[in-house]
């Protein structure tokens, strides 16, 4: 299975299975679809510190990829997960606050 085919199984379970869809995840080679799918996790997950563990993992995962276009446009997904909680809280909203100066930072 390619790791488009992971994170997009991934995805579609993250509902349903939430905890297959991270061991689906966490599987995932290529950082960049890794990212991505732990991301999807993350939106599904109702607990909120373990929300932001898995916002943070795929935080990690994104900002390894070598490649600065790449592991910025990549950010994105982490970064809109703490952006579409419901009640974010002030911790979410720093922490999306931090990582999109670092997108600025690594663009400039």
């Amino acid at each position: 299975m390619s790791a488009t085919q992971e994170r997009d199984q991934a995805a579609r379970i993250a509902v349903s299975d939430n905890a297959s869809a991270l061991r689906i995840a966490r599987n995932i080679g290529d950082p960049w679809f890794r990212c991505q799918a732990l991301a999807h996790v993350a939106w599904h997950t109702t607990d909120h510190k373990r929300f932001h563990g898995l916002v943070a993992e795929s935080l990690e995962s994104g900002w390894s990829i070598e490649n600065p276009y790449r592991s910025v446009a990549v950010i994105a997904w982490p970064v809109a997960a703490l952006a579409r909680r419901s009640y974010p809280g002030p911790d979410a909203m720093e922490r999306g606050d931090r990582e999109l100066r670092e997108v600025i930072a690594r663009l400039t």
